[in-house]
């Protein structure tokens, strides 16, 4: 799973929107993801929290808003570490 949760609307501006990036993760995660990558993500904790599946994954938070969740059943993490290898720019 990829995806941009648009911190500064859905967090930030909205406080969560009553957990609804998380209540859609569960709802499509019957069969659990092995992976899932955010963008503008600075808390995973509150989104995975609002899914209820925070226990089954380990969280990564990275910079730059950028965060990883690894489900603990069929991965584990043996290291990690962060390696720019782009950059966005505005028009």
């Amino acid at each position: 799973l990829v995806y941009n949760l648009f911190w500064w609307s859905l967090f930030k501006n909205r406080q969560g929107n009553q957990g609804s990036a998380g209540k859609l993760i569960k709802k499509h995660s019957e069969s659990r993801f092995d992976f899932m990558g955010f963008q503008e993500c600075y808390n995973l904790g509150w989104v995975l929290g609002d899914a209820g599946l925070q226990d089954e994954y380990t969280l990564h938070q990275g910079p730059y808003g950028k965060c990883m969740a690894v489900h603990k059943a069929t991965w584990s993490i043996k290291s990690s570490g962060h390696t720019i290898v782009a950059e966005d720019t505005y028009w």
